[in-house]
């Protein structure tokens, strides 16, 4: 019994503890500078059950440059380096760019991340997993927002939201990498031959 006290009490202590989840993760987050892995994106749209899927990859540096390649059900591309943003969509020979700023959805997660006056309530769920219900001083395009965690409560394995319009947005962020090297070639696009180009 003795050598089972102890036991108990070191795997505890390395569970998450609900009141230092946020806090913990904020920092984490606010330190990273590359991150790069695969997403699944399904959207539940109207009162019929339509769901639209996609899938892809993804590279983001800190602050402000990323890149989302989707590659089914159809190739498209967003990349932004700062000041633009590059939406390219090869199957129709066209590309648009625009200034950066707006709402990405697969960068929502961030959104929390970086704001001070965001709080959460965390439960575990019966997976082991954490979930997080997020609420902001400013919740446009993120009502009802949730962030799932890894057992540890160490990343965000997950996250959910919904739109001004009613559609459910859940993403799944696999194969993460946290810091991997990633060549500055990769925040930057050029329109391939035979691209119709459009600036707003």
């Amino acid at each position: 019994m003795r050598l089972i006290l102890p036991l108990v009490l070191l795997l505890a202590s390395g569970l998450a503890q609900p009141d230092s989840i946020w806090p913990r993760l904020r920092s984490r987050y606010l330190a990273l500078k590359t991150l790069s892995g695969d997403f699944t994106e399904s959207i539940f749209t109207g009162a019929d059950g339509t769901v639209i899927r996609f899938s892809g990859r993804f590279a983001i540096r800190m602050p402000g440059s990323y890149r989302l390649e989707v590659t089914s059900p159809e190739k498209q591309l967003i990349v932004c380096s700062d000041s633009f943003v590059w939406f390219h969509f090869p199957a129709e020979k066209r590309a648009v760019r625009q200034p950066a700023g707006g709402s990405i959805p697969l960068l929502a997660f961030m959104a929390p991340i970086l704001d001070t006056t965001a709080t959460v309530r965390a439960r575990r769920e019966p997976s082991g997993n954490w979930l997080l219900e997020v609420s902001t001083a400013d919740p446009t395009g993120l009502a009802d927002l949730r962030l799932e965690l890894d057992p540890r409560a160490t990343r965000i394995i997950g996250f959910s939201f919904s739109d001004d319009w009613g559609a459910r947005y859940r993403f799944s962020l696999l194969n993460q990498r946290w810091n991997p090297t990633i060549p500055a070639k990769t925040f930057r696009f050029t329109p391939p031959p035979g691209t119709q180009v459009e600036f707003q």
